[in-house]
């Protein structure tokens, strides 16, 4: 990939949306340089740089390797020492991108110097490390948004219009399967380790689909969830959901088998279903019929004149980023707040909190047994 040809065509296309008459250079910081960094954020402030839109970007990682790439992508930054000298540069907004178990404290750190927030997924380590940044965003005024940036896809956004407008009856049950070998280009270990991250593949990729269904269905009832953690961090996941509007459905992910990845939402009037990780196309077949339909999709983007004409995935990413830039000018509030991302977060606790372990079949009774005993000690 090129990085510093990434999401150029959606740049040229929407920095006119950013309305940049109106707009001041911002500075930009960025918090974190492993791979979510140099891969998507990087080139987008690189392309934001050369423009009006971004005046400076101040860069901090503990680790001089990773630095050094994100500078190379860039060009031109600052790099801080320490956490408290970026902080103390006063930037108007921060990406904060480190692992996990310093979302909060880095976010708690900005938000206290009103300095707006884009946070990585998943928002932090635990719900109540979420409820402490949410406040300290609403006791300082400062913008918090979190990076779950899958509701920028246009078919989310044309499942949630369905559903709004009731274009296809009452939703009945849903099916999420995502996941497959552990294919991100991790920079280091801290996806595996439980010193560095809460959770495994539910608190990673489970932070999307949950922040997704409960956009979509609003209020979780009822839940169960088993997962292969036996003291350690999971691999795979499954839950059984019930909505209280009624939905129920089930989602299983992991990061070593190959599932059938797919979202599938069967309505009263027909049944919508997309890949996992499509932006842009959804099948559609209606009630009674035996033909489907194949449609390229576009959303609506909140504050935006302009429709996400099937936007890419990587183009999706770059929505967020503009959107965020126009949340911190308050052109509008983020399309996923703080109170968004612990909304998910509780979900997540929940989960972890009622952990049962999935039946291994490859286990004989009383290895079964055995790592039931594992998986209640890892929930508490």
């Amino acid at each position: 990939m090129n990085h510093h040809l990434l999401n150029t065509a959606l740049l040229n296309k929407n920095e006119l949306f950013l309305d940049r008459k109106n707009l001041r250079p911002l500075n930009f910081s960025l918090v974190g340089c492993g791979a979510i960094t140099q891969l998507y954020y990087a080139p987008l402030l690189a392309r934001l740089s050369s423009s009006i839109v971004a005046k400076g970007v101040y860069v901090f990682d503990p680790d001089p390797r990773q630095v050094d790439k994100v500078t190379a992508i860039i060009g031109d930054v600052r790099v801080c020492k320490t956490i408290e000298e970026l902080v103390a540069s006063d930037p108007d907004a921060a990406i904060v991108a480190s692992p996990p178990k310093f979302h909060a404290c880095q976010t708690i750190a900005l938000l206290q110097k009103r300095i707006a927030v884009l946070c990585e997924k998943p928002m932090c380590s635990t719900v109540e490390e979420a409820r402490e940044m949410m406040h300290t965003a609403d006791q300082h005024r400062a913008l918090l948004s979190v990076g779950l940036f899958r509701r920028f896809f246009p078919v989310s956004q044309t499942l949630r219009n369905i559903i709004e407008n009731n274009s296809l009856g009452q939703p009945l049950e849903f099916i999420v399967y995502e996941g497959g070998p552990f294919q991100w280009p991790a920079q280091s270990a801290s996806f595996f380790q439980k010193s560095n991250s809460h959770g495994g593949v539910l608190a990673d990729l489970g932070a999307h689909v949950l922040d997704l269904l409960l956009w979509w269905f609003g209020d979780v009832s009822e839940l169960q969830y088993s997962d292969d953690s036996m003291g350690g961090l999971e691999s795979n996941c499954e839950i059984q959901m019930q909505f209280a509007n009624g939905v129920h459905g089930t989602v299983k992910l992991s990061r070593d088998i190959a599932l059938r990845n797919c979202t599938v939402v069967r309505f009263e009037g027909g049944t919508v279903r997309f890949a996992a990780g499509e932006s842009s196309k959804l099948i559609l077949q209606f009630s009674g019929s035996k033909t489907s339909l194949t449609a390229s999709v576009q959303g609506e983007l909140q504050g935006s004149h302009y429709p996400t004409a099937s936007w890419s995935y990587h183009q999706s990413f770059a929505a967020q980023m503009l959107h965020f830039i126009s949340a911190v000018h308050r052109i509008h509030p983020p399309l996923v707040s703080g109170l968004d991302g612990v909304k998910s977060m509780e979900i997540i606790d929940k989960c972890y909190k009622s952990r049962k372990l999935m039946r291994l079949p490859w286990f004989d009774n009383i290895e079964q047994l055995r790592g039931e005993q594992l998986s209640k000690q890892g929930a508490t």
